[in-house]
């Protein structure tokens, strides 16, 4: 084997700092692009921890941000809250099932919720590289709005006062 057959098989980075930078053309026509039709990561983050609230107690200490990755299915909210409650994606109490009672038919909820960018499994590999990056680029975007959420409300959590605290002032 050559020396530049050997390059052109190297392996291609998808940590989104290692990136080039993203491209100034039209938005891609792959299913990233429609997302924003259901509102901003942060919109949609916020209707999963809304979801999440009502629907898991302590379900924000469950979540380790350092392992978190909305691109893994081992490592996505959903799963960690699954996995840290011991059910599997068809239980009812699962979380993915909390978006969409049907559990082969979960994604249009998951998208609402933050917990899914596209509306079917990218399973094809007919992608180029444009696409594969803003897909890349949307999941860290997406799992960025998830950690800061998830920061926020542990601080707030933090800094309130417990019961005996208020007790003792008042």
């Amino acid at each position: 084997m050559t020396t530049s057959s050997k390059t052109s098989r190297a392996r291609r980075s998808t940590d989104p700092a290692e990136l080039p930078p993203r491209s100034t053309n039209p938005a891609p026509s792959s299913t990233v692009a429609r997302d924003a039709s259901i509102g901003s990561y942060d919109e949609r983050v916020a209707r999963g921890v809304a979801l999440l609230d009502a629907a898991v107690p302590g379900w924000i200490d469950m979540i380790d941000l350092e392992l978190l990755s909305l691109r893994s299915a081992r490592l996505c909210v959903a799963a960690q809250l699954d996995h840290a409650r011991g059910l599997v994606y068809t239980d009812a109490a699962s979380v993915w099932r909390l978006v969409e009672p049907d559990p082969h038919n979960y994604q249009d909820g998951a998208r609402r919720h933050g917990l899914l960018l596209s509306g079917r499994d990218r399973l094809d590999f007919t992608w180029d590289d444009a696409e594969e990056l803003d897909y890349v680029r949307a999941y860290a975007a997406l799992t960025d709005a998830w950690r800061a959420a998830i920061a926020q409300r542990r601080a707030a959590v933090a800094t309130r006062p417990t019961e005996g605290e208020r007790g003792a002032d008042g």
